[in-house]
């Protein structure tokens, strides 16, 4: 099934720090044509030897949806992916917010990291 964003706008999602940019994570499907401006949707498809990898379009094996607010980098062109999660040279990571954050405050930016 794929979601409008005004359906799971509400919603929880867990954020990430992807080489430096702020990401939230959703294990659903979105239709990127409802997506507020300057939002940014990549698909997160599950590997079979490694965590996932960050792609523009997951048909098979799709575990969910990234939002940025800004483009994420190209990092493996030749394969068409972004990053792969589980590549120590990539870095990511899990971001501890205060509050549950929702993907709306996510795009509104109302959210805060703990120290």
């Amino acid at each position: 099934m794929i979601n409008r964003y005004s359906d799971i706008r509400n919603m929880s999602v867990t954020l990430y720090d992807l080489n430096g940019i702020h990401a939230a994570y959703i294990d659903l499907r979105i239709d990127r044509s409802t997506l507020p401006d300057g939002v940014y949707a990549y698909d997160v498809r599950e590997g079979e030897y490694y965590i996932g990898s960050v792609e523009d379009h997951v048909l098979v094996n799709h575990s969910g949806t990234i939002f940025t607010k800004e483009p994420l980098p190209m990092l493996h062109p030749e394969e068409s992916v972004y990053i792969y999660l589980d590549d120590d040279d990539e870095p990511w990571s899990n971001l501890d917010t205060v509050h549950k954050v929702t993907l709306e405050d996510f795009v509104n930016d109302s959210y805060e990291i703990r120290s």
